[in-house]
């Protein structure tokens, strides 16, 4: 996966690539050095903690199973992240 490592509220490093939904990474390297960089992440999806209950057929509880991504390589693209092209309406 490619995109931009930032730092959420909770202090988890996210991975928000060019498209699609932020991916929480985990990883055993000090990502800190890597904010606002773009890169190139390779590993596998691990199963995260749902914030609603598990039990529920509904969309929503789908939607707020969190996605980890087990970072094992980690290559820099670039020092600085594109900003996306503003979107049409």
């Amino acid at each position: 996966m490619r995109g931009c490592i930032a730092r959420d509220e909770n202090g988890s490093y996210t991975l928000q690539p060019q498209r699609g939904l932020k991916v929480k990474l985990n990883s055993a390297e000090d990502l800190s050095k890597h904010i606002g960089h773009e890169v190139r992440v390779s590993g596998s999806f691990m199963n995260g903690e749902q914030t609603s209950n598990p039990n529920s057929n509904s969309k929503s509880a789908k939607l707020h199973a969190e996605r980890e991504f087990r970072v094992l390589k980690l290559d820099t693209i670039s020092q600085t992240c594109k900003l996306s092209p503003p979107k049409r309406k």
